[in-house]
């Protein structure tokens, strides 16, 4: 019985674990954010672009399982998918909008509850 128990209640602490905070920057000026994450844990930054603008995000991690994917406020896909296209994206909005940079660790890793600290560099003009 305390198996089917704790059954139910993982999926709700996994998914408990996503943080979200508002990166402002100020004109022209780049910022870094700097975390870690750890397991199903993942962390999401949300940019306010104007339409036209250009933005330009860099991942650095310690753990080659740590990727991010970008997507646009209300999309039901990523643009930017980290674990196909890499650590950088550079793009120009094509709406404006929020766009939600969602860093997190691969299942293979968050399986082993490996950690990955990271370090995401944002700029926009």
């Amino acid at each position: 019985m305390l198996a089917c128990a704790v059954g139910l209640v993982a999926p709700v602490v996994l998914y408990a674990q996503a943080r979200t905070d508002r990166i402002a920057l100020a004109e022209g000026k780049p910022k870094v954010v700097a975390g870690t994450i750890q397991a199903y844990a993942s962390k999401t930054y949300v940019l306010s672009v104007l339409a036209g603008q250009w933005v330009s995000i860099n991942l650095r991690a310690n753990n080659r399982s740590n990727y991010m994917n970008v997507t646009a406020s209300g999309a039901k896909t990523a643009m930017f998918v980290g674990l196909v296209q890499g650590d950088r994206y550079d793009f120009v909005a094509p709406a404006t909008n929020d766009y939600l940079i969602e860093v997190h660790l691969m299942r293979n890793a968050a399986r082993r509850h490996e950690r990955a600290s990271y370090a995401l560099s944002v700029a926009q003009r």
